[in-house]
């Protein structure tokens, strides 16, 4: 998405405000766009707009009701609605909002990289983006709408603690030997993360499983790739190297298991914000 079609995007919804509605934008600056996850308003509704009609919108939405009852209908289903649902909205995915009586509730509009990998697991077709009986955590969005803070850290942690609590049950409804592989899997990776060779292939042969099965089974006990997983768990190790005093950065990507220093460079940028020379100077022991 680019930025101009993010802020005329942000245009229109501003127009689509009610006067009785709370809204909160975050105004675009230098760290309004998040590779990651990018907050772009925070808002409660108190007059639903889509009716019967399906709308597309080209971010992320997540939202929890917190009075009244209605429905959400997308090309797959209708789902009711009521205090205490919690429920997201995809990229492109057409989809309605009827008011049955009273309906409000509170949303959050986002995008980045990032969202894609959280929200993974969660699709329209198989019904795990919408969870009921989370009063609870209707009365923390609605406190948290309302109260002075940093509107960006507020709804992100909003967004970890739903989707949190959207996860829970899925969690318990894995089969367990996907559960029992994942583990293995996980192991694995946790033994092998700073040798060279490892792999999806790798992993794949160690365990006698199709590449395919297993970084699917991966994915959905943990919810992440395991490419991304290893990549944490090597940052992750490249940083603690820094504060051991290690200060070559050819010594540190060849300790966490990348070939190629330049690479390794590439992607310690993409995940601190800086380059292993700079972390190096802020963060490695002071002699």
């Amino acid at each position: 998405m680019t930025d101009d079609l993010v802020l005329r995007k942000i245009g229109l919804m501003k127009k689509n405000i009610e006067k009785n509605n709370i809204c909160r934008f975050v105004s675009p600056s230098d760290e309004f766009y998040d590779d990651e996850i990018t907050i772009i308003n925070f808002v409660k509704e108190t007059e639903v707009s889509t009716g019967d009609k399906f709308v597309t919108q080209a971010i992320f939405r997540i939202f929890i009701v917190t009075e009244g009852v209605g429905s959400i209908t997308t090309v797959h289903s209708t789902t009711p609605l009521k205090r205490g649902t919690l429920f997201l909205t995809f990229p492109a995915a057409p989809f309605s909002i009827t008011d049955e009586g009273g309906l409000e509730y509170i949303f959050i509009s986002f995008f980045g990289t990032k969202a894609y990998t959280l929200l993974s697991k969660c699709t329209t077709k198989d019904k795990r983006f919408i969870k009921n009986g989370l009063d609870w955590l209707a009365d923390i969005w609605e406190k948290t709408l309302t109260e002075k803070n940093n509107t960006t850290l507020a709804a992100k942690g909003l967004i970890m603690l739903s989707l949190s609590a959207m996860d829970a049950e899925e969690q318990t409804d894995l089969d367990s030997d996907d559960n029992d592989l994942a583990k293995r899997i996980e192991r694995i990776i946790n033994d092998n993360y700073t040798d060279k060779e490892l792999s999806l292939a790798f992993i794949a042969k160690k365990l006698s499983y199709n590449e395919n099965y297993v970084s699917g089974v991966f994915k959905k006990v943990f919810g992440a790739s395991i490419k991304s997983y290893i990549t944490d768990l090597r940052i992750n190790n490249a940083s603690r190297l820094i504060a051991s005093g290690i200060t070559s950065v050819k010594e540190i990507a060849d300790f966490c298991g990348y070939n190629d220093a330049l690479y390794f460079s590439k992607i310690f940028r993409k995940k601190t914000g800086m380059p292993p020379s700079e972390y190096i100077r802020l963060n490695g022991r002071k002699t």
